[in-house]
């Protein structure tokens, strides 16, 4: 038999790790603790060692063999150990034990099964946390908008466009392009512009005579969920919100997976926990 978890009086941390930008705070909050770039620097300490800084003050150290390493321009195998790194550095910035604190990671849409066993893993090897939960971005959207089933479209570092079906996204009904925002809110742009709808900017860059199209809607839909122009820079907050949002309603043995049960059945088992608690 599965020993469930419950979370009960115990107080769990959202990390969601973007292509971008990483943003992790305590769930039942409104707004994330921590929002720092998705890049690792990689110097080599006094005693050889490799050492590892995280955030834009410690990338801009001048050592002298300072590599630095984006997640959205990483090696396949660099990105284990880039997410954990990260995963790290969001828990020493809260000041969290990761041995004391439930952990829900997100996780982008394209990522394979194999990518989700290793992650798991680690976190559970590494880090030792006591329950865990990855979810995928898009599955965290459609829950936190109140849908079992949605189509979401998530603009981002890398753009998706996913099917949620009963709480879990189907693997065959997802695209992802990498590009950049500017390309895709062009393309809206021209796309409403030709239905006869004007665009009005929002706000006009001083000494700049043609502003980018693309900043001119007053108003950004997200999985049902929109964010009017004095709110636009919470933005880059949306995604863990909704994960904190998820969070609250989520004291279920279906949505943890606890390490009695990684224990006992390895890290496969993450596949069958997370949003299907809620479908």
């Amino acid at each position: 038999m599965r020993a469930g978890y419950s979370t009960t009086g115990l107080e769990s941390v959202v990390c969601d790790v973007g292509s971008v930008t990483t943003r992790a705070g305590f769930g039942g909050e409104d707004a994330p603790r921590v929002a720092c770039p998705s890049a690792v620097g990689f110097f080599a300490g006094d005693d050889g060692t490799e050492r590892s800084v995280v955030e834009m003050d410690a990338l801009g150290w001048a050592q002298p063999s300072l590599l630095v390493r984006a997640l959205h321009s990483a090696r396949h195998d660099e990105l284990d150990a880039l997410n954990l790194r990260l995963v790290q550095h969001c828990f020493d910035r809260l000041g969290a034990d990761p041995a004391e604190h439930a952990l829900l990671l997100t996780e982008p849409p394209g990522a394979s099964a194999a990518a989700r066993r290793r992650l798991v893993t680690q976190l559970f090897e590494t880090l030792g946390v006591p329950a865990l939960c990855v979810c995928k971005t898009v599955e965290l959207v459609a829950i936190a908008s109140g849908r079992t089933t949605a189509l979401v479209l998530d603009i981002g570092g890398t753009s998706t466009a996913a099917a949620v079906i009963e709480g879990c996204m189907s693997p065959h009904a997802q695209q992802s392009k990498v590009g950049s925002l500017t390309v895709v809110s062009d393309f809206f742009r021209n796309q409403l512009q030709g239905m006869g709808h004007g665009l009005e900017p929002a706000c006009v860059a001083l000494k700049r005579r043609n502003p980018r199209g693309g900043a001119s809607s007053p108003a950004i839909s997200r999985g049902g969920v929109v964010s009017h122009a004095p709110r636009l820079w919470n933005r880059r907050f949306c995604l863990a919100h909704e994960a904190f949002e998820v969070l609250g309603r989520a004291s279920h043995t279906e949505f943890w997976m606890s390490r009695a049960e990684y224990d006992e059945h390895g890290a496969s088992l993450a596949a069958q926990k997370g949003t299907h608690a809620f479908a």
